[in-house]
């Protein structure tokens, strides 16, 4: 098995980012809008919403690959994803998207913004994130290459992301024209948030400075989903995680794998299982 290699992906970090926010504003939407309409004025919120279901439209020029992908991950992936999108948006919840304010769009903006920014390695990076990032590459190197198809679709995918960036940075540009034109309150709010999100020092990609435990586990579950997919019980999710993150030397307790589990509402198959109950033993050796 392939051990998990932490550090940024400077080259696919904003490429899924599009298609999975839109995943989840679709499953919000069936779930309502609340009473939070009552918090803010009309014109507020009604920008907000226009703003996002712009970013939502520009999705469709993004490789399909990519939104295939997404399309395919289960509930339980999504809400791992919306855990690593709090280490790359930190302060969003990207589930309340209905409830932001012009500071919270600012802050989404900025941080799209620097992001696409970092993909065209315009951003000076720190002599260990540099490392982290050659790590990672490297890790994907060999998997790539070795399947001809694969190596295809990525180099397809690298040509139409080329394609989509222009339009990204259009979709950037007219949302500053537009901020600039809001009532005071709501244009300063935004772009001081712009402005924050839109930073990234040399030593902020660091994993041990934006990576806990936690955070480390939903990223090997999210890049050996399907294989995960598979386990019978929390044990054996546990050993497969314990696995891949052994070369980085990061301690996994079984509890805490429970715990996530529970929280991203991952079930299992496995014979004997309690209704209801997490199976937290292996199961017997044959």
């Amino acid at each position: 098995m392939q051990a998990a290699t932490f550090g940024h992906d400077s080259g696919g970090c904003i490429k899924i980012k599009v298609a999975v926010f839109k995943k989840i504003m679709s499953q919000s939407t069936k779930s309502g809008d609340g009473n939070e309409s009552n918090k803010r004025p009309p014109n507020e919120r009604r920008w907000v919403a226009q703003v996002l279901s712009r970013y939502d439209a520009i999705e469709k020029l993004q490789p399909k690959s990519i939104d295939a992908m997404v399309n395919a991950w289960p509930d339980w992936v999504v809400k791992l994803w919306v855990i690593l999108f709090g280490v790359s948006h930190p302060g969003l919840n990207v589930r309340s998207h209905k409830k932001w304010t012009a500071r919270d769009l600012g802050r989404f903006v900025g941080r799209q913004n620097a992001l696409a920014t970092l993909v065209r390695d315009e951003v000076p990076l720190s002599p260990r994130v540099e490392e982290e990032s050659e790590r990672w590459i490297a890790s994907q190197v060999d998997k790539i290459c070795s399947n001809r198809k694969l190596a295809n679709s990525s180099m397809r995918i690298a040509v139409k992301l080329q394609a989509w960036m222009p339009v990204f940075d259009k979709f950037i540009d007219e949302t500053l024209a537009s901020a600039r034109k809001r009532p005071y309150p709501e244009s300063s709010a935004f772009f001081e948030a712009f402005a924050k999100a839109n930073i990234i020092k040399p030593d902020d990609l660091a994993t041990e400075r934006t990576m806990g435990v936690r955070e480390k586990i939903a990223y090997v579950m999210i890049a050996f989903w399907h294989p995960i997919s598979k386990c019978e019980s929390v044990a054996q999710v546990h050993r497969f995680v314990s696995a891949a993150a052994n070369p980085s030397g990061i301690v996994i307790t079984l509890k805490r794998v429970e715990k996530l589990c529970q929280r991203i509402g991952l079930k299992f198959k496995g014979r004997g299982r309690p209704k209801g109950k997490i199976q937290t033993t292996p199961p017997a050796a044959s």
